[in-house]
């Protein structure tokens, strides 16, 4: 009796565990929340009337562009008026309008406001890439799962949304496309998605396409094989619990935060996505956000029950909330007030956490960075400065990853650690511009966090040989 009510119990625990996970995998994402939220007070499919010239891409500027990395930003239509005015075109490379969503024919539909000549112009004079985002979020559900596996897998469908992804490229002067696709099986998250990328990108030659990818793979997804197809991957670094353990806690934890919950950015990067950055990192893109949730909270304590979600605040009204406080476990804000007996709280990133969540992206050698979405800070200057000082003037990772006779030596610029990689024997000897020396020892993993900024020259000798390598911090 004792073991059958033991197995029951277990049974019981199981189911209860596997529905939490599905649960919390199966809920909309923050693309199609705020799609819905913000949506509700725009006009009905309003459309730009306009004769005036779509121009191309300025290849000089493109070629002068300053920043060392891919800043990559989505534009959603309903911050597209706003944006008009407020976007720094020289802190992007990158500009991902939102969005063309896929109808079950394979036919798809138009951002409000379009065509957004205006944005696309501009972008361009300044060697700014612009891609359209085709999305696929009607719900996630049985039927939701059949209709996205049919249009990436029926021939004819697929050929329908080819040829009108390929038929705006051209009559927008666009530089590629940006899929993404939530909440579709996991059985189609790893060949035919993969399958579907790679036809689409030949589809499309000249032009990048790139996937929104998951923070969290609960499942199924292959993302070393997925940048075999795609220009990047970016990795939407944020709304990672989604409120499933019913607390409040951070949209995007650099590190574990609350312990019920074992998801956050250096996660996503050193488990779910480590194979793809050992294989391309140039093709990797950390995406942060510009935007937070509010909860009323039962008190004002870190990691608090929720009462009620109140939905979504956005950078540029960050000045206006109450009791800024700082999360030494997941290293983000928050913030916590009373209003009359409520208690309520924001989690939102700042200049603080956003720095080093950008940080983080250089420690690891990948592409770029990005976020969701433009326009969240308004008229703010402090997201544009940060991106300038983190990113401009630094060397491209092309240029970054120096092997001379097998001696690799990154990242360049160094942020808080230097990666030698040498024969096991060699010796390296590190020493600052003027002279003095830094370091002597092995290759491997070196910690430069007590460094000054500057010119270091890196000294590798194997057997008779020695190679030196200029690095700057």
């Amino acid at each position: 009796m004792v073991n059958k009510f033991n197995r029951i119990a277990f049974l019981i625990l199981a189911f209860f565990i596997a529905n939490s996970a599905v649960s919390q995998e199966n809920k909309k994402g923050i693309h199609q929340l705020q799609a819905e939220e913000m949506r509700q007070n725009m006009p009905a499919q309003s459309f730009n009337k306009t004769s005036e010239a779509i121009i191309p891409i300025d290849e000089v500027a493109l070629e002068e562009k300053e920043l060392g990395r891919v800043v990559f930003g989505f534009l959603p239509d309903w911050e597209y008026s706003g944006a008009k005015s407020n976007l720094q075109y020289d802190a992007l490379t990158h500009i991902a309008m939102f969005d063309w969503n896929v109808r079950s024919d394979g036919s798809i539909t138009l951002p409000s406001y379009w065509p957004w000549i205006d944005v696309i112009n501009a972008a361009h004079a300044e060697g700014t890439k612009v891609l359209m985002t085709i999305t696929h979020m009607k719900s996630y559900d049985y039927d939701s799962n059949a209709e996205i596996h049919e249009i990436m897998t029926d021939p004819a469908k697929k050929n329908v949304l080819f040829q009108a992804i390929k038929s705006e490229i051209e009559n927008s002067k666009l530089d590629g496309v940006n899929v993404d696709f939530e909440g579709f099986s996991t059985a189609d998250r790893g060949e035919v998605i993969n399958n579907f990328l790679r036809d689409l990108k030949a589809y499309l030659p000249g032009k990048e396409v790139s996937f929104a990818g998951p923070a969290i793979n609960w499942g199924g997804w292959n993302f070393a094989g997925m940048v075999d197809h795609v220009d990047h991957i970016f990795i939407m670094a944020y709304d990672y619990d989604n409120n499933s353990t019913g607390v409040a806690q951070p949209v995007s934890p650099l590190y574990k935060g609350y312990s019920g919950f074992n998801h956050y950015v250096d996660r996503s990067l050193s488990v779910w996505y480590k194979d793809a950055i050992a294989k391309n990192p140039e093709k990797i893109v950390l995406g942060v956000p510009y935007y937070g949730r509010m909860f009323e909270t039962t008190t004002n304590q870190l990691y608090s029950s929720i009462v009620e979600k109140r939905g979504s605040t956005r950078y540029y009204e960050i000045n206006d909330l109450d009791g800024y406080q700082w999360d030494y476990n997941s290293h983000t804000p928050w913030f916590v007030w009373q209003n009359s007996s409520e208690w309520l709280q924001v989690y939102m990133d700042d200049v603080n956490s956003l720095g080093e969540k950008y940080d983080m992206a250089l420690d690891y050698n990948i592409g770029g960075v990005g976020m969701w979405a433009l326009n969240y800070d308004r008229t703010r200057p402090e997201l544009w400065d940060l991106i300038r000082a983190k990113f401009e003037g630094i060397p491209s990772l092309s240029d970054e990853d120096i092997l001379v006779n097998n001696v690799k030596v990154y990242p360049n610029p160094i942020v808080n650690t230097l990666n030698i990689k040498a024969s096991k024997n060699a010796k390296v000897m590190i020493y600052s511009v003027l002279g003095s020396l830094v370091y002597e020892g092995q290759s491997g993993v070196i910690d430069t966090k007590s460094w000054d900024k500057g010119l270091y020259l890196v000294s590798v000798k194997q057997g008779s040989t020695t190679k030196i390598i200029k690095v700057i911090k």
